[in-house]
C-alpha cells in the first residue's frame, strides 16, 4: 500500500461519514496523526539508531506493520460506512455521528490511522538513514582518484 494514497482515501471517506457536512473529522484525523509522528517518531528513530538488527529485515517488518494497520483501519471504515447506511437508528450532531459504535470506530480509524503514519515514517527513515554516506563514499573512491591525475 502506499501511505499518501491511504491518507488522500481516508479523507474522502472521512468527509462521507459527515455526509459532506463537516470537516471536523478530516482536521483531526490530521491533527492526532501528526501529532502522534512528532510525539512517536523520536522514539521510532531511536530504535532504529539503537538497534543492531539488520535494516532490511527492519524495513521489512515496518512495511508489514504499516500495512496491518491500514488494513485494520480500513475495516473499521468499512463497517463504519456499512452501519451508517443500514441503520438509521444513529444520532448526528453538526455531521458527525455521535452514537458509541460510531465513535469507537471513529477511534480506531484514528488510532491505527496515527500507527500506520508513525510506522511509514519509521519505515522512510530505515531505508534512507545512511544513503548520502553509502552514495559519498562510492562516489568519493572514483572521484578521489580521477583528481590524483
Amino acid at each position: 500500500f502506499s501511505e499518501q494514497t491511504w491518507q488522500f482515501c481516508l479523507v474522502l471517506i472521512l468527509a462521507a461519514v459527515s455526509n459532506y457536512q463537516s470537516l471536523f473529522l478530516v482536521t483531526s484525523y490530521g491533527l492526532v496523526s501528526y501529532l502522534a509522528v512528532c510525539v512517536a517518531g523520536s522514539v521510532v528513530g531511536r530504535f532504529l539508531d539503537e538497534t543492531s538488527h539488520n535494516r532490511l529485515v527492519i524495513a521489512q517488518r515496518l512495511i508489514l506493520l504499516e500495512n496491518c494497520a491500514v488494513l485494520g483501519a480500513t475495516g473499521c471504515c468499512y463497517v463504519l460506512l456499512q452501519t451508517l447506511s443500514n441503520d438509521g437508528n444513529h444520532t448526528w450532531e453538526g455531521g458527525i455521528p455521535t452514537d458509541i459504535p460510531s465513535i469507537l470506530l471513529l477511534a480506531g480509524i484514528h488510532i491505527l490511522g496515527s500507527m500506520a503514519a508513525i510506522l511509514d515514517s519509521g519505515f522512510t527513515v530505515a531505508v534512507e538513514r545512511d544513503w548520502i554516506v553509502v552514495m559519498s563514499q562510492c562516489a568519493g573512491s572514483s572521484s578521489s582518484s580521477s583528481n590524483t591525475a
